[in-house]
């Protein structure tokens, strides 16, 4: 249950609506753990209700199987115990039963009685672990080895790459950084023929996104068509040999030399 907190009044504990959870057994089911409209509804939940320790443990109990449910648990307390360092670092004092729900926070109710700072940091430390956690069944591929399809389109691309880099760095910088290099490196070829131009002066995914918008269109068609004509037309006339004065480039009939009159 969600934690409420109102001016002058004592945190307190509301239901969270029973249909939330179902709507995220139905994604898990129907798309997978680590599909994006997954993972967004996770952060989208995480961010309308204060969410305990406890009740991260109780959702995800309902909603992953078993073993995945292991794999979150071990993921999340790795990740409190590298947050405690850091926040011991920091002097901030949010230790591991906190984080974790243990010891004198094991209750709900002595939870709900935490400040929202801990529980920011909580919920964002589980849903941290949520993207470790595999969907079974499902290969795993590298993040260096995905690359958009001939005929993918390039926002979908980026989110299958986003997802994998997401899911195997753990610094928000580096994964940052990895995203861009390899959303230019590893896209398909009528995608970097349009990035080439810019390539020098973009400076976000957006820059990429715009150059790519028309990739695929009947537009961007015809106008490689038209391109790739033009190309083969130059090739054709470079062929081209004057029978009369042996220059390249037109024949015999067209040859300046021949109207000049030798």
């Amino acid at each position: 249950m969600p934690v409420l907190y109102q001016p002058n009044r004592p945190p307190e504990y509301i239901h969270l609506p029973y249909d939330v959870i179902k709507e995220v057994r139905k994604s898990i089911k129907e798309y997978g753990l680590q599909a994006s409209f997954t993972m967004n509804l996770l952060q989208v939940i995480g961010e309308s209700y204060v969410l305990t320790p406890l009740d991260w443990k109780s959702i995800l109990r309902l909603v992953l199987s078993a073993a995945q449910y292991s794999v979150w648990f071990s993921e999340y307390r790795e990740l409190v115990q590298v947050q405690v360092m850091n926040n011991l670092t920091a002097g901030t004092a949010i230790g591991l039963d906190e984080l974790m729900g243990e010891g004198h926070y094991a209750t709900g109710i002595a939870q709900a009685g935490l400040s929202r700072n801990v529980l920011t940091q909580a919920t964002g430390l589980a849903l941290r672990a949520l993207r470790r956690v595999p969907d079974f069944g499902k290969r795993e591929s590298s993040f260096a080895s995905i690359r958009q399809g001939p005929q993918e389109p390039y926002i979908q691309f980026l989110d299958r790459l986003q997802t994998a880099i997401q899911r195997q760095i753990d610094s928000s910088e580096a994964a940052e950084l990895l995203l861009f290099q390899l959303a230019i490196e590893n896209a398909n070829t009528d995608c970097r023929r349009a990035i080439d131009p810019i390539r020098n002066h973009a400076k976000t995914l957006n820059d990429l996104i715009r150059a790519c918008q028309n990739v695929g269109s009947e537009q961007h068609k015809a106008d490689m068509l038209a391109a790739a004509l033009a190309q083969q037309l130059a090739i054709a006339q470079a062929a081209t040999k004057c029978f009369s004065c042996g220059q390249e480039g037109h024949v015999k009939k067209d040859c300046p030399k021949a109207r000049r009159g030798g």
